[in-house]
């Protein structure tokens, strides 16, 4: 049990002061830092509210979670609090805990807590929002330390993972419809005997001059798992949970690990604050032929690309409609997309969903014409334009 020194003894003011108790621990902080556990920081900081007689609150802890960002459980379940009025004070062991990211955390300190009153120690590096101290004055090169901190330790995930790449061993979340992770040999892939089954169907089929459509509403039809289904995250990746569509389908016929070869590196994080991630160029992609044991020959997938080769054209007149990436569907939220199935020359909007899916159901919208459309918005911006423009007379 860690006991205080003297020096943890704060003034209080003779105010009552509701505490609310932070401890955070990201995966790289864990293997920095070993001793600096959940448990360690829970246990010192109780410690500390015991003996200045402040009331604890409640305990916010963000267990495995990057202090680059503040998008974590707790953290927001303590501001909601912090807006209730329920606590006035925060604690953490250090300013590390609050955060790394040096802009969001001087956010918090300069403005956020000042504004609703709240006092914010952070215990080791000596800062107290209470108190005029010359340690407060240094606090926002510590909080540029924490940053640089948390970009070294990216850059060397980064690298680390790279090697691994290299080396032909596949890192990824979730191993791809088709196979599981070796449990044995860690980085390897071996066939999954189910989702296999499906896989190898999707390349009969499509070799067999089914369209991609129609192999997505049949695997849909027949209840067969989406691969984020499969995976177990379907949640947060799918609109419509357990419908297969063209995209996901292509994706699979595109994929080279089913002759046995990793290909990874075909995206990255912006910057190692944001999970955002865009596309890399295929010239920087990292490609380790025969790492595992492939589940579809090598003569059927060079079939499979050579068809898909010659069905991909661009469009052929080049034209982009005005609403395009504009209109959204007020039911699913699938973008609308253009089709002149109608009358010859009328170009009409589609949910995408409900041109895609149309024997599935999934979004019952119905069409609407492009020149409708447009007069409707012109009305719109003609009325809004009145209200601060006089026409003259």
């Amino acid at each position: 049990m860690i006991t205080p020194y003297k020096h943890y003894c704060y003034d209080n003011g003779n105010i009552n002061f509701r505490v609310g108790l932070y401890s955070r621990l990201s995966r790289e902080d864990e293997k920095e830092h070993t001793s600096e556990s959940i448990q360690n920081q829970v246990e010192f900081l109780e410690q500390i509210i015991l003996q200045n007689g402040w009331t604890l609150v409640d305990k916010y802890i963000d267990d495995g979670i990057s202090g680059t960002t503040f998008e974590r459980p707790d953290f927001k379940r303590m501001i909601s609090d912090i807006e209730a009025g329920r606590i006035n004070l925060v604690i953490t062991k250090d300013l590390s805990r609050l955060g790394r990211d040096y802009i969001q955390t001087g956010y918090y300190l300069e403005n956020y807590f000042p504004s609703k009153n709240i006092r914010y120690i952070a215990v080791n590096d000596g800062f107290d929002t209470f108190e005029e101290a010359s340690s407060n004055d240094f606090i926002p090169f510590k909080s540029v330390f924490n940053d640089m901190y948390a970009k070294d330790i990216s850059k060397k995930v980064r690298t680390a993972l790279k090697t691994k790449q290299v080396a032909g061993l596949y890192i990824g979340n979730h191993a791809p419809l088709g196979y599981q992770k070796d449990i044995e040999q860690k980085g390897h892939l071996i066939p999954d005997p189910v989702s296999a089954a499906y896989v190898r169907r999707i390349f009969e089929k499509y070799l067999a001059g089914v369209p991609m459509q129609s192999i997505s509403i049949q695997l849909t039809q027949e209840g067969i798992p989406t691969p984020s289904q499969y995976a177990g995250n379907c949640p947060t990746q799918e609109r419509f949970i357990g419908v297969w569509n063209d995209k996901t389908v292509r994706v699979i016929l595109k994929n080279e690990v089913y002759i046995g070869h990793t290909v990874q590196n075909k995206a990255k994080k912006v910057n190692y604050k944001l999970d955002k991630q865009v596309n890399l160029p295929s010239s920087q992609w990292i490609k380790v032929e025969n790492t595992h044991e492939p589940i579809i020959p090598l003569e059927d997938f060079q079939a499979v690309q050579a068809l898909l080769e010659k069905k991909s054209h661009p469009n052929k007149g080049g034209t982009m409609h005005l609403f395009t990436g504009f209109v959204f569907c007020g039911h699913c939220g699938t973008p609308y997309s253009y089709t002149n199935q109608h009358q010859k020359g009328k170009f009409y909007l589609i949910c995408g969903t409900a041109k895609r899916h149309r024997k599935l159901g999934l979004c019952k919208t119905f069409t609407v014409r492009e020149e409708i459309l447009q007069e409707h918005i012109l009305a719109l911006l003609r009325e809004i334009a009145e209200q601060y423009i006089k026409p003259t007379e």
